[in-house]
């Protein structure tokens, strides 16, 4: 089953297209989506249908920032279910936490992870989408959510979170400098944030602890059992954050899932998945966000994919995908600027 998102992800986007001229009703007709996506806020979306109507709308509207337009007034109650559990959450690192756990609630193409790492930490917030699907204006519209999100409960200190996309910079970076107040950083390792720990101690002066643990319940008690995060899920996660850290054995993400490395392979193999198989899917779909979404040289790719030379990554690129990075890349360049002119209203 393909990866959804709540259609309350949608909200604001009528007005935000018609502002730009375009036809809001069209363009989610269009790309696949039903017309109810646009007026009820819990249909169930398939995120890579998501994904290409914020390209799309980008492309039609030349707003290379759509997705953070999208984000501008993004609150807790856009998040459903999910935004009742974190809003009673009583600090930062609650909520990080939260979303560890719920996030799938309203989303569950997003694999949403903290890292504490001494004096700083990580928000990795990857979408789970075929490798051939665009990612740029959702990963904004996600990563600008959040920082909407938390610039509402916290006020300045969402300043001290450095804002990370793995993508390229855009030509004009006025409006991501206007959105978060500084400039993100570009082609970086993973999208989402690198904040100082003690950030995580930040208190929601209007949480109730106590409420958010009635909340949880109750949302239990109206809903179906929620699924758990399959093994395969949850060893994905991890092998994203360790992967571009050069980190990523079979003993290493065993640890970090608190389990040795026979029990890891055994939960694998039961829902048909072996470790192997499992680092190379991910590689595929990290590998074309890097080499189509981003700037980076080809040799500073190798290693965040886990290979030791340039070389290597080319000879596995290519057996993958037909073709090396760089022809791949200047074949999408190409294909993008063909498909701009013909996007033109």
């Amino acid at each position: 089953m393909k990866p959804t998102i709540r259609s309350s992800a949608l909200c604001g986007y009528s007005d935000l297209a018609i502002s730009l001229g375009l036809d809001p009703l069209r363009m989610i007709l269009d790309i696949g989506l039903p017309g109810g996506s646009l007026s009820q806020s819990d249909l169930m979306l398939a995120v890579d249908r998501v994904c290409v109507l914020l390209e799309l709308s980008a492309e039609r509207a030349d707003q290379m920032a759509f997705g953070l337009a999208l984000a501008q007034n993004r609150r807790l109650s856009h998040l459903g279910e999910f935004g009742l559990i974190l809003r009673d959450q009583p600090t930062l690192g609650h909520m990080a936490r939260a979303s560890e756990n719920y996030s799938r609630l309203h989303n569950n193409a997003l694999i949403f992870a903290i890292e504490e790492e001494g004096e700083y930490s990580n928000i990795y917030m990857e979408t789970r989408v075929d490798a051939d699907i665009p990612t740029r204006q959702f990963s904004e519209f996600l990563v600008g959510s959040t920082f909407k999100i938390c610039q509402t409960i916290f006020g300045d200190a969402s300043r001290e979170m450095q804002v990370c996309f793995r993508h390229g910079a855009p030509p004009d970076l006025r409006e991501h400098i206007r959105f978060f107040g500084a400039k993100p950083l570009f082609n970086f390792e993973f999208n989402g944030f690198v904040y100082k720990s003690s950030l995580l101690n930040q208190i929601n002066s209007h949480a109730d602890p106590a409420f958010s643990q009635y909340t949880l319940s109750l949302i239990q008690a109206i809903r179906s059992p929620a699924t758990p995060a399959s093994h395969s899920d949850e060893v994905r996660r991890v092998v994203m954050q360790l992967l571009p850290r050069g980190e990523c054995s079979a003993e290493r993400v065993a640890a970090c899932l608190g389990v040795d490395r026979r029990t890891v392979s055994r939960q694998l193999a039961r829902e048909n998945q072996s470790f192997s198989s499992l680092i190379d899917s991910v590689r595929q779909e990290l590998s074309v966000r890097y080499v189509l979404e981003s700037d980076l040289p080809i040799g500073d790719i190798a290693p965040l994919l886990g290979f030791r030379s340039a070389s290597a990554l080319v000879t596995w690129y290519r057996k993958h995908f037909g073709q090396s990075p760089m022809q791949h890349r200047r074949q999408h360049a190409c294909q993008a600027a063909k498909t701009t002119g013909l996007l033109r209203p």
